[in-house]
């Protein structure tokens, strides 16, 4: 055997070894499985962090939030936030169950979201014109970002918590066009809130 057969027997044995070395990591990115698309709603406190949500409310305080949808989808998505106010007995069900709100939203927003984007608009919310009867309370207006609302929405007063309890709601929806319509993703948010009343009328109620 000359030296040109040994070249060539080293050449295949190396070629033959970077096959075996390397076919486990072939194998690895052939076969890994791809990210499920899918939309994500969530909301931020006033200082845009996971915290600093607004619990114990007034009438006349503005608070502010922050809206955020997280598209990853695949591809752009138009999507449609429905935001409005509820008492705790106007949810259908529980609230692990997906039930479609049955209170009628104040507002909606839309927008275009770009796939692995994540929009943000800054939500103020402000309770006015709150009447007080017995040991209920009607929240008569709520202004969002400025623009009032006739809402009418009626609270029975909770001893345990001290006060009336109320929930902002927000429930998500896609575009699709293949139906030509907007379609519920089933996600929806509940901010809870605890309507504080004057101080006269705690003396009332308790």
């Amino acid at each position: 055997m000359n030296l040109n057969d040994y070249k060539l027997i080293f050449i295949v044995t190396g070629l033959i070894g970077i096959l075996l070395i390397s076919s486990p990591a072939i194998g690895m990115v052939l076969h890994l499985p791809m990210e499920q698309p899918f939309s994500s709603i969530f909301l931020l406190g006033s200082t845009q962090k996971f915290s600093d949500y607004p619990y114990n409310v007034t009438e006349g305080t503005t608070y502010p939030l922050h809206l955020c949808v997280e598209n990853r989808e695949g591809e752009a998505a138009y999507y449609k936030v429905e935001m409005g106010l509820r008492n705790r007995t106007d949810l259908i069900g529980n609230e692990t169950d997906n039930v479609q709100n049955p209170t009628q939203p104040l507002l909606e927003h839309k927008f275009l979201c770009q796939n692995g984007q994540i929009v943000q608009k800054p939500l103020n919310f402000m309770i006015s014109n709150v009447t007080y009867s017995s040991n209920q309370s009607v929240i008569n207006k709520i202004a969002v970002n400025g623009v009032k609302f006739e809402v009418n929405t009626l609270s029975i007063w909770d001893s345990e918590k001290q006060g009336f309890p109320y929930e902002i709601f927000f429930d998500l929806y896609i575009y699709k066009t293949s139906v030509g319509s907007f379609e519920s993703l089933n996600q929806s948010l509940n901010l809870k809130l605890n309507l504080q009343p004057i101080s006269q009328y705690i003396i009332n109620a308790t």
